[in-house]
């Protein structure tokens, strides 16, 4: 479980080097404030080394919490995938892998 507490918290998927096929990706989570708790995800695809925010932000006064994530290699060769967190422009590695074509 990763939880995103601030506005300027999101997670975010970069590839090590440019894809023939951009890789798609998954994320469910929970939004959580003090007095709703909503499911939700979001359904993107790669843009070679460009990161992009799979899951965004959670708005003032709300924990975003994530409940799982999956990146799968639909292309045909091996990429590095990187999963980040992003403190307000500050990215940390959380969890990079080569995945082979067909990997999650």
């Amino acid at each position: 479980m990763i939880i995103l507490a601030l506005t300027t918290d999101k997670i975010q998927v970069n590839l090590g080097e440019a894809a023939t096929t951009e890789l798609p990706c998954y994320a469910s989570f929970r939004d959580r404030t003090s007095t709703t708790f909503t499911a939700d995800r979001s359904s993107l695809t790669t843009n070679d080394t460009t990161p992009i925010d799979l899951v965004a932000s959670p708005a003032a006064s709300t924990q975003r919490i994530i409940d799982f994530i999956s990146i799968f290699n639909s292309d045909n060769v091996n990429h590095t995938v990187s999963v980040l967190f992003n403190d307000n422009g500050t990215s940390r590695i959380i969890r990079s892998v080569v995945l082979a074509p067909s990997e999650a």
